[in-house]
């Protein structure tokens, strides 16, 4: 069976696709063009040729993991929104297998498609716990230069917290008076920084491009068994549950989090072994791969 897949780039096409081509070999599948299959990953594109690949499709399967009807911050002008969300509804009125990864976005599916979720996944023998060695509590946050401007917002109560180290791993430095260790980004280097993290930090606006969004970090946190801290919104509500992460909103409930949470390495363990197996049951690369061949060979 051969798969055309038309894809965006960076890490989304990464984790919903090109991670799993190996493993899809090994089953059989081909890719090229002239395919049984054809593989729409997060792709808008202008209604003719949406509509000429649907007509050449024998199967159009059509994948999204992100809330791409909008985006982060600033709003599209009324006449571009319209005209996005009309490439969007047709995939998911014309696809024969919409997927995407959280039950948000399969909500929004549900208008015009029943959505099949497979959550994002990591090859959890990689990302895996690693035995701790700090002395001090080692606070992190990892995520793209983008998303500095969310740590950036934690910088004057990360100062209130006592015995703490913060960490950072990202393609640039973040603008901030907390003392902090950098480490620049590097792909050899990003699975040992999160293994030697005693927190998570996970800060999210609350808009809506954030309530379809799945952090990767946050399962790469878990995974790792990293306990986390953070504003769980929309999609962030499948990934991080009460008994391995604690919700904040207000400046108050960081701060207390914080404390709560830093002072308590027994608490810190016991989250750790539960973060872990969750990661293992909902977000792993073998499960999310026996979904996602099921939904291929049906």
């Amino acid at each position: 069976m051969k798969i055309f897949a038309v894809t965006v780039s960076g890490a989304s096409t990464f984790f919903r696709f090109t991670q799993y081509k190996p493993a899809l070999e090994e089953a059989g599948f081909t890719f090229g063009e002239d395919a049984d299959i054809t593989l729409i990953q997060k792709q808008l594109l202008p209604l003719s040729q949406q509509k000429k690949l649907r007509k050449q499709a024998k199967r159009l399967f059509f994948d999204f993991d992100d809330a791409i009807w909008t985006r982060p911050v600033k709003p599209y002008s009324w006449i571009t929104q319209l005209r996005i969300k009309s490439r969007l509804h047709y995939w998911l009125r014309k696809a024969d297998v919409v997927m995407c990864s959280s039950s948000f976005l399969a909500s929004y599916a549900a208008k015009f498609c029943t959505a099949h979720v497979i959550p994002l996944a990591l090859d959890t023998d990689l990302w895996k716990p690693l035995e701790k060695k700090n002395t001090t509590v080692r606070i992190g946050w990892a995520g793209a230069p983008h998303n500095l401007h969310h740590l950036e917002r934690l910088d004057a109560l990360l100062g209130q917290i006592p015995d703490i180290e913060l960490h950072v791993f990202s393609g640039e430095r973040p603008h901030m008076n907390m003392p902090y260790t950098y480490y620049p980004y590097e792909e050899i280097t990003q699975i040992p920084f999160i293994q030697n993290l005693d927190i998570g930090l996970l800060p999210l606006s609350n808009e809506e491009f954030s309530l379809g969004k799945s952090p990767i970090k946050a399962i790469q946190y878990i995974a790792c068994g990293v306990p986390v801290i953070g504003n769980v919104y929309g999609a962030t509500e499948d990934i991080l549950k009460n008994d391995f992460s604690i919700a904040v909103e207000s400046e108050k409930e960081w701060i207390e989090a914080l404390k709560k949470l830093a002072s308590d390495p027994l608490l810190r363990q016991s989250m750790a072994v539960k973060a872990r197996a969750f990661a293992l049951q909902h977000h792993s690369f073998k499960s999310a791969l026996n979904q996602l061949l099921k939904l291929l060979k049906g």
